[in-house]
């Protein structure tokens, strides 16, 4: 792997729970500055960071946990949500990829999507996905080496153990910041 001045990072900060990798909803998006009192949903009840497995940073190398794949289609959000989880591991391994899409959390100084942030647009441990080249369109999951779950750092400093399989509605919930749900504490 090249050598960079920069350590690799493979906890991130959550952009939200929509596909914008620019503004997002969540707690970081780039260039938000976000207070403890814009935080309506209340911090217990919103996702600060969680855990996403960093790249290996070699193009000719396919890691279907790690890297991007990405279509460049007429998308809705929704729709680009079904195809991204519709694919099997072979389908995505035959798409379009950009030499960055290996290279995620390869430093943790730079706050774009691919090194320091994720969403919550799918829930953890699926692949991830992007529209084109475009970061207004990307679904950049949380994922883990852990058994079939990630640790998801909650605003109020507390961490929980969320299971892969968590409901894709309340994962999208836990990070906004002001969707209105209300989320119980046991439900994740």
């Amino acid at each position: 792997m090249p050598s960079r001045p920069w350590g690799p990072v493979n906890y991130r900060s959550c952009n939200g729970g929509s596909w914008s990798g620019r503004l997002g909803d969540g707690l970081f998006g780039q260039g938000s500055a976000i207070r403890p009192a814009d935080i309506g949903d209340g911090l217990s009840q919103t996702a600060a960071m969680s855990e996403r497995i960093w790249g290996h940073d070699d193009f000719q190398r396919i890691d279907i946990p790690s890297d991007i794949f990405r279509l460049a289609a007429p998308w809705t959000e929704a729709t680009f949500r079904q195809w991204c989880l519709g694919q099997s591991d072979a389908e995505a391994a035959g798409l379009e990829r950009h030499p960055s899409d290996t290279n995620s959390g390869q430093t943790w100084l730079e706050g774009n999507m691919t090194w320091t942030r994720y969403n919550h647009l799918l829930p953890p441990g699926k692949r991830t996905c992007a529209n084109g080249l475009t970061w207004n369109g990307v679904g950049l999951t949380a994922s883990s080496h852990h058994d079939r779950g990630v640790n998801l750092l909650i605003a109020d400093g507390s961490v929980r153990f969320v299971k892969d399989a968590v409901d894709s509605t309340l994962w999208r919930a836990l990070a906004t910041i002001r969707g209105g749900e209300v989320v119980a504490n046991d439900a994740y």
